[in-house]
């Protein structure tokens, strides 16, 4: 019976079992020594099975470690996100930090230069008005009887409000106030000026001359009719003639 030569790597046990095992050919038949083969013997049924068996197990093992790397994979990529979305957050709220500190600085600044602020003594003005009858200079000083004024103080009245609360002083600026200056700068005086008789800063006395004119133009009661017959303008002449001494002003 001719043996297959040992190489010299190959296990011993591996060698074992080679030398029990015929060499047969291709088609299952004993070699030149016209033996009968004994099929027992015949490579076929266990080595096989072993090495299919080997096959699954490493086709197994390959498809386990693929999902592990895959499960690996996802895990990493899933950190990552989660690393880079709370890096957002952490950017967000440091943003959102800053702008708190900025509101709250400028917060700060707006209430340290309000408590600069000078507070004025606002005119007291029923004492204004008792002082003025009693000198008997109302009306030198309003250009109208203090009847008059108090008609146009209350047509004037609802343009006129100011909220207690929007004061800078201890005090707010009334209505009273606002026609005071709105009638003494349009009889030639200046808002500069006013300021120091109603008691409030230079840009409030210039607020209070445009809102009392802005007040006499919305005024319903305030308009200027205008004549729009020959018989009212007659009426007008005669009124203007009537007031001049020497009949020289006729209109």
């Amino acid at each position: 019976m001719r043996r297959v030569s040992r190489p010299a790597h190959v296990g011993a046990d591996l060698l074992r079992m080679l030398d029990r095992v015929p060499i047969h050919d291709h088609f299952g038949e004993a070699q030149d020594d016209g033996s009968t083969p004994d099929p027992s013997l015949a490579p076929h049924t266990d080595n096989d099975n072993s090495v299919m068996a080997s096959e699954s197990s490493m086709t197994s093992y390959l498809s386990q470690k693929s999902d592990d790397d895959s499960s690996i994979s996802s895990s990493c990529t899933a950190s990552r996100c989660c690393t880079q979305r709370n890096n957002q957050i952490d950017s967000t709220t440091a943003m959102e930090l800053q702008d708190l500190h900025d509101l709250k600085f400028l917060h700060n600044s707006v209430v340290a230069l309000r408590d600069d602020r000078w507070e004025f003594n606002r005119l007291n003005w029923d004492e204004h008005v008792t002082q003025l009858e009693h000198e008997g200079l109302f009306t030198n000083e309003y250009l109208m009887s203090q009847s008059a004024h108090k008609k146009l103080v209350r047509i004037l009245d609802p343009f006129l409000q100011r909220f207690e609360y929007n004061s800078r002083g201890p005090e707010p600026i009334l209505v009273e106030h606002i026609i005071a200056v709105g009638l003494r700068v349009l009889s030639g005086g200046r808002p500069k000026d006013q300021r120091h008789i109603i008691g409030s800063s230079r840009a409030a006395a210039y607020l209070a001359v445009d809102d009392f004119v802005d007040a006499v133009n919305l005024a319903p009661e305030l308009n200027i009719d205008l004549p729009t017959t020959p018989e009212e303008w007659e009426e007008i002449y005669e009124q203007y003639t009537m007031k001049s001494s020497n009949e020289i002003m006729t209109g």
